[in-house]
């Protein structure tokens, strides 16, 4: 069964590391029958060499995160060109992504071309929720703040959301499961569609 009815070419799912981006991602996908990519992997592609590392972690960790970043930005105005647009798909940030400048300019000069191209839905879990989840799962995250990948959680999100909120155009907060927050990502959407029309 699919959800997709009028959908944005772009829709991007944007959240905090163990906001549900990963997970949410592939099933909003599948209910609007469009392709999913995530672009840590994209962002892991470009900065690859033949050095043996393979994830967007250990890239990081290896890189350093200025060329990580620089091949994020990179990844992203990629996932923003013309040609790009004109494949509808849904797209998972990194959880830094929307802090970059480069990147907030290539969204919002979109937005200027054509508000109808990028819908960004903000991810929005509590965060004991993140914290929980980074305990089952913490994986090779590398630490932004030197403490670990669990305590730092609110630190980096007082720093981050007040900006990821200015920049999306629906958040979606907790649910019941991940089957509960496609559904309301479904809806923002469809609410997105609805204010777009109106315009």
């Amino acid at each position: 069964m699919t959800d997709r009815g009028a959908t944005p070419p772009l829709i991007l799912l944007a959240g905090l590391r163990a906001s549900g981006k990963s997970t949410i991602g592939p099933l909003l996908a599948a209910r609007l029958s469009l392709p999913f990519f995530d672009l840590d992997h994209q962002t892991a592609a470009l900065l690859r060499g033949s050095d043996g590392f393979a994830t967007a972690s250990e890239l990081f960790q290896a890189r350093g995160e200025l060329a990580f970043r620089a091949a994020e930005c990179d990844a992203f105005a990629r996932a923003c060109s013309v040609e790009a647009l004109a494949a509808p798909r849904v797209l998972a940030l990194g959880g830094g992504t929307l802090m970059q400048g480069a990147v907030q300019e290539s969204l919002r000069a979109e937005r200027q071309r054509s508000a109808r191209a990028i819908c960004v839905i903000l991810l929005d879990p509590s965060i004991e929720t993140m914290r929980e989840r980074l305990r089952a799962d913490a994986g090779h995250r590398p630490s932004l703040t030197g403490a670990s990948v669990i305590d730092e959680v609110a630190e980096i999100a007082a720093a981050r959301l007040g900006v990821y909120r200015t920049l999306a155009d629906a958040v979606v907060a907790e649910s019941s499961s991940p089957e509960a927050t496609t559904v309301a990502c479904i809806a923002a959407i469809a609410l997105w569609n609805a204010r777009q029309a109106a315009s």
